[in-house]
């Protein structure tokens, strides 16, 4: 295991990225690398949507099949008020989308991982 997890921080540091990764609760990037993405992705949804962390890691999870994506967030689960989650999916994923792929159904906003 500790030799994956050092295989895992050298690939990391290839990446040249300059802000270290936020720590959230149940978050083991190295045990669970998909924890890296779904970190990367609050943090960016943090930004577009105002909304906090603490509220948004949580909210991010696994899909039940690879065809609806990796992970989805329920927009309803961010407690947004004054828009119909459907609007809000399709504003924040057109800022987001920019940089990831990601994609909407009824109020699910999902992100695939992409290599």
């Amino acid at each position: 295991m500790a030799a994956e997890s050092s295989l895992l921080a050298d690939k990391l540091k290839s990446l040249s990225l300059t802000t270290p990764l936020p720590k959230y609760a149940n978050c083991y990037p190295e045990a669970n690398p998909v924890d890296i993405y779904r970190a990367h992705i609050t943090s960016i949804l943090t930004e577009v949507t105002g909304v906090d962390a603490a509220v948004i890691y949580p909210a991010l999870q696994w899909t039940q099949t690879l065809e609806k994506g990796d992970l989805v967030l329920p927009i309803p689960a961010l407690r947004v008020k004054g828009k119909k989650p459907d609007q809000l999916a399709a504003e924040w994923l057109e800022k987001v989308s920019q940089t990831r792929s990601a994609d909407r159904t009824q109020g699910l906003a999902n992100f695939f991982v992409v290599p």
